[in-house]
Order: structure tokens, then sequence, then C-alpha cells
């Protein structure tokens, strides 16, 4: 009986590293592969970073109780803040209900507040309209 000879195909330690190379030196990185994947993987990631900076400026406003010791605590996050949206200005809109989360996350982020901690969506029935999508989208509906 006749048996047919496989070819080894499980990957070795040399074929791995001569692929690492291989992709420095044409200049792609693994978060540059994995953001080829998904075309809002940016969009997210600085959403993402604009989520972390609105609460980073909350904590500052229920831990610094001195107004000028806050304001030079914030100072860099506002600075950080005016770099990132521009950024997320010029992706545009997203292309993945992913992206769509994200930027959700990041509405939802800048509303508002009433002191028992409950969005103060406005009187304007827009600002209700975005609110009920955005809580949709993110699934945090208070």
């Amino acid at each position: 009986m006749h048996t047919a000879v496989q070819p080894n195909t499980t990957p070795t330690r040399r074929a791995a590293i001569g692929f690492s190379l291989a992709a420095m030196a044409a200049g792609l990185t693994v978060p540059a592969l994995a953001s080829a994947a998904d075309p809002d993987a940016k969009l997210i990631a600085l959403c993402d970073q604009l989520v972390d900076l609105e609460k980073a400026q909350l904590r500052l406003y229920d831990t610094v109780k001195d107004d000028d010791e806050r304001d030079r605590l914030i100072d860099p996050l506002y600075a950080a803040h005016q770099k990132l949206t521009p950024l997320v200005v010029a992706l545009g809109n997203p292309k993945t209900i992913e992206g769509a989360r994200a930027m959700a996350r990041v509405a939802l982020a800048y509303m508002p507040l009433d002191r028992e901690g409950e969005r103060e969506v406005g009187h304007d029935p827009e600002d209700w309209f975005f609110a009920c999508i955005a809580e949709f989208l993110t699934g945090d509906v208070t």
C-alpha cells in the first residue's frame, strides 16, 4: 500500500523569526496588521482615549477641592483632548458598529451629570434622541 509523505507544515522558530524580520523590514507591526482587519481600530482607540480623559477630569472634580490646583491638573488633560479630537474628526464617520459604539461612548462621557450622577439630557428633543441612541449602542441605559 502506498502512503504519501506529508511535507512538514508546522512553522519552525526560524520561519517565524524570518517572517518577523521581513515584516519589520517592510515597516509592518502587529498593531498595523491588526488594524488592517478592523477599519475602525484607530477610531476606537482614539475614542477610548477621549473617554479616559473625560473620566480623569471628572475624578479630579471629585477629589481635588482647590480650584487652582484642580485647574493645574486638568490643563494637560484638556491639551490632550484638544490634540485627539481633530484626529477623530479627520477619520470621519465610523465604518463598523464597533466604531459607532466607540463614538457613542464618547458622546455619553461628555453628557453632563446631575448631583445624583444621572445624565442631564436638557430640554431639546434632539438631545434626548441622541442620548437614547448612544445609550442603546453602548448598552449603558440609565
